[in-house]
């Protein structure tokens, strides 16, 4: 590339740009050699991350990083869990309403889904980029524990019934519902019954999908652990350094991939799944 490419530049070397953002995981949109925002706001993610003048300019020195970028691990294994740690602003939601063994790229089984009046749908909370994608059932009007990052990458879980009513919901970026498994002044099994859920139906020890924060760390854990009942998934999020975190689906929902690592498959078909860049 022998110009400087910025907002607005078009060509062939746009193009080239885009592919190489879309190959480190920083552009999901189209290579069409058209320099607009959602390219502009992908090379200024990249220079953040790089530690460059944040100014959405493609130099000689956005290049060089672009091009001697490595990926660094973020998939470990904390005794027999499968963890990987992420951006809070990285996360984003993916109805696929897909067989798991058939998902392909990187991500984690989401929330709680059922069939409902012939159609599978989500029974938890789902937000992107303030959009609602779903939410409890009319009927179901109990809070629930709801993993949010904000638009301006706080962290938080809150206990909400509708989120299409959330007052603040134009400022999440993402959200997703399950069940709080490090709640405060309460046990697992009080909180686990005041949201509704039955532990034995839920606490059981089985594959188990997990998403917590670390606030110390500003990092999310994705964690997916084999033979966990519910209080062992909470004790490993703890012990990562997490102080909120919430339960997923789990048992036979649990898939999941971490840096083409295949974790865990299953021939169910999963209505959402939580992927990142």
């Amino acid at each position: 590339m022998a110009r400087l490419l910025r907002l607005g530049s078009k060509g062939e070397d746009v193009k080239e740009l885009q592919r190489r953002l879309l190959q480190i995981g920083y552009y999901k949109g189209a290579i069409d050699g058209m320099f607009g925002p959602a390219t502009d706001r992908a090379v200024k993610t990249f220079q953040s991350k790089s530690l460059l003048v944040v100014d959405g300019i493609v130099g000689p020195a956005t290049i060089k990083a672009l091009y001697n970028w490595k990926k660094e691990s973020r998939y470990y294994k904390y005794n027999s869990a499968h963890v990987i740690e992420i951006e809070p602003l990285d996360l984003y939601i993916d109805v696929v309403k897909k067989a798991g063994n058939v998902i392909l790229g990187d991500f984690i089984n989401g929330g709680l889904f059922g069939m409902y009046r012939s159609s599978m749908v989500s029974i938890s909370t789902l937000v992107k980029d303030g959009k609602v994608l779903a939410e409890q059932l009319s009927h179901d009007t109990v809070r629930r524990g709801t993993f949010i990052v904000w638009k301006d990458g706080m962290v938080s879980v809150e206990m909400i019934d509708f989120i299409s009513k959330y007052h603040k919901l134009n400022d999440i970026k993402f959200a997703i519902g399950g069940y709080n498994i490090i709640p405060v002044g309460k046990t697992i099994r009080e909180q686990l019954k005041s949201e509704w859920f039955d532990y034995n139906a839920l606490g059981y020890r089985t594959w188990r999908s997990v998403l917590g924060y670390s606030e110390s760390k500003n990092k999310v854990f994705v964690v997916i652990a084999q033979n966990a009942d519910v209080e062992e998934g909470s004790k490993i999020l703890k012990n990562l350094g997490c102080n909120i975190g919430i339960g997923l689906d789990s048992g036979g929902s649990t898939c999941g991939r971490f840096e083409g690592k295949l974790i865990r498959s299953t021939t169910r078909v999963i209505h959402n799944i939580i992927r990142w860049i």
